[in-house]
């Protein structure tokens, strides 16, 4: 959750046309005048300058990084009520970074500044309440502080609060009221908010009316940004036709998508895909045991067992490899180890077979 949003803006004029003797300020001169005034005003007691020359010594912008003098610059600014110049410092006491860490320290002061309305420490503090970080934990205050931070405008809070009405964190369960807030958050952006939505639209869940288009569009736009879950989810929906014309180049395409990011269960399902012939060879219904292979090598250096048992079918039947018991042997006792049932048998069915021959 990204909750940083303090950032230092440098005014610099600009003139109609460009002529060959206008002069232009250097950054870095422009960083260091800044600097300078920044450092005057501070001084004198501006407590939002105060927290800007926190900010520069924490970035290391125009200066050193001095994490120690960021927390100095910070505390002069808390001490004077400024909001950022609290959160700031609260993060810093949360994270250890440049103090001791001190999470209760760090509660009064987000505390303080979510007193003040900002929306930033609000959200935080929310998540201090949730998981008791300084503070009891307290869901109904987690609840009350990400209210806040949401009807401010906050993205994340928007969604974190979406997910408390949906699981009833809090709050009675409430799913009209959990969609509200994941379609603002979602139309501001947010993959998770937008991955959410997908979800409740696909599956009609808590009394919503069940919307296919509108779950693959919600789900299309998660998965754009990156959002696993919600790749796999349209993959599944294409690869079924569920609310889509059916189209296993598009369910691949989004496979593959999720596979790309890590995720283990769908490099096997791939692999599943073109050993059954829904993929490959022009979709022709033929398989294609090399790029099963391929996609089943993946899943089970991923530690998948469902994987891991497809290649000791592989190497058990010598399918689109050569037939080597021993090969097939390892590899049905890791996905056995597992738990994997019909590895199981697998790994019996050889082990008597082996057992038969030495009688």
């Amino acid at each position: 959750m990204k909750l940083r949003a303090l950032c230092l803006v440098l005014a610099l004029h600009s003139a109609p046309s460009l002529a060959a003797d206008l002069f232009l300020p250097d950054p870095f001169q422009a960083v260091q005048m800044a600097l300078r005034y920044y450092q005057m005003a501070a001084i004198a007691g501006d407590a939002e300058a105060q927290t800007k020359m926190g900010w520069l010594f924490e970035q290391g912008m125009g200066v050193g990084k001095d994490l120690g003098e960021a927390a100095k610059w910070y505390e002069r600014a808390a001490s004077q009520n400024e909001p950022n110049g609290l959160y700031n410092l609260g993060l810093l006491f949360l994270k250890g970074r440049g103090v001791v860490p001190d999470a209760e320290r760090a509660a009064k002061l987000m505390t303080g500044a979510a007193e003040l309305n900002l929306a930033a420490a609000q959200s935080q503090l929310a998540v201090m309440h949730e998981k008791g970080i300084g503070v009891p934990v307290s869901q109904e205050l987690s609840v009350f502080w990400m209210r806040k931070a949401a009807e401010l405008g906050d993205v994340p809070a928007q969604n974190n609060l979406g997910i408390k009405y949906a699981y009833g964190q809090g709050v009675a369960v409430n799913y009209p009221e959990a969609v509200k807030w994941f379609t603002q958050a979602a139309e501001a952006g947010n993959a998770e908010a937008q991955g959410n939505l997908g979800l409740i639209y696909k599956d009609g869940l808590g009394g919503v009316k069940q919307d296919l288009l509108a779950a693959a569009n919600w789900l299309a736009l998660a998965g754009s940004q990156g959002h696993v879950a919600s790749q796999n989810r349209l993959a599944r929906m294409f690869e079924q036709g569920q609310g889509l014309q059916k189209n296993m180049n598009e369910a691949a395409r989004w496979y593959q998508m999720a596979a790309d990011a890590g995720d283990i269960d769908a490099s096997t399902h791939m692999g599943w895909l073109y050993e059954s012939g829904a993929l490959g060879n022009a979709a022709n219904g033929k398989p294609d045991f090399a790029a099963a292979l391929k996609w089943y090598r993946r899943g089970a250096a991923g530690n998948d067992a469902s994987a891991q048992n497809h290649l000791g079918r592989f190497y058990r039947d010598g399918i689109g490899v050569d037939q080597n018991e021993a090969e097939a042997l390892a590899w049905f006792k890791k996905a056995a180890d597992q738990g994997d049932a019909k590895a199981r048998v697998n790994l019996e069915q050889m082990n008597e077979k082996q057992t038969g021959r030495r009688k």
